[in-house]
């Protein structure tokens, strides 16, 4: 297992997460253009009934970069970019995580808790 799953396993665990099925792979993310060339992205779930939309946005974790210069991308794109994330994919909506060199830094929940803080970047501050 990556560490991304052995820590999403036991925060899943710890907090009852009712984890879906990971979206299938036609299905779409909506992401800022150009966010997966660097290392430092957030990912956000919302609940959608459109056929085919994961609920998967992924931005800058910079939100100022975020500048809405959208695209659309298929989930089997994003992983075949990006395969560290396909753990991330199974969180239900309403989950926010941001990523940086495609190691978890935070995890909120549905209710706006931060359920997981990267013990690195409490030795920062």
């Amino acid at each position: 297992m990556t560490n991304n799953q052995n820590l999403l396993a036991k925060i899943i665990k710890e907090e009852k997460i009712n984890v879906t099925t990971l979206p299938e792979s036609d299905e779409k993310i909506v992401l800022t253009k150009g966010c997966l060339k660097v290392e430092h992205i957030y990912l956000e779930r919302i609940a959608t009934d459109s056929p085919k939309d994961s609920g998967w946005f992924i931005g800058y974790a910079e939100k100022e970069k975020n500048d809405g210069n959208y695209e659309a991308i298929l989930v089997s794109n994003l992983l075949k970019t990006r395969p560290m994330l396909t753990p991330i994919l199974q969180l239900p909506p309403g989950f926010l995580i941001i990523v940086d060199n495609d190691e978890i830094d935070y995890i909120d929940n549905e209710k706006h808790t931060t359920v997981y803080t990267n013990p690195k970047l409490l030795k920062k501050s």
